[in-house]
């Protein structure tokens, strides 16, 4: 799976820091798998946060992600919370 351009959005913006909210169904796992996040490459940058509600028509997992990494059009992420 990949990420949803529908469901990612700017939930604030300030000082060249952008805090994401993201909602799928998808499971945290897919969501934190490798290349889940690169077609949003264009707009995320290292250091932003993503409020993220994975499974939310299952079993609800809420998560802070943060992108440690862009290079190459390649998001990495961390788990904050």
């Amino acid at each position: 799976m990949v990420c949803s351009s529908n469901n990612f959005r700017v939930a604030s913006y300030t000082s060249g820091f952008t805090l994401w909210s993201y909602s799928s169904s998808d499971s945290l796992e897919e969501i934190m798998a490798p290349g889940y996040f690169n077609p949003m490459a264009a707009y995320v940058r290292r250091g932003d946060m993503i409020l993220t509600n994975a499974d939310w028509e299952k079993d609800l997992t809420s998560a802070i992600l943060v992108v440690t990494d862009t290079k190459d059009g390649n998001i990495s992420l961390r788990r904050l919370v």
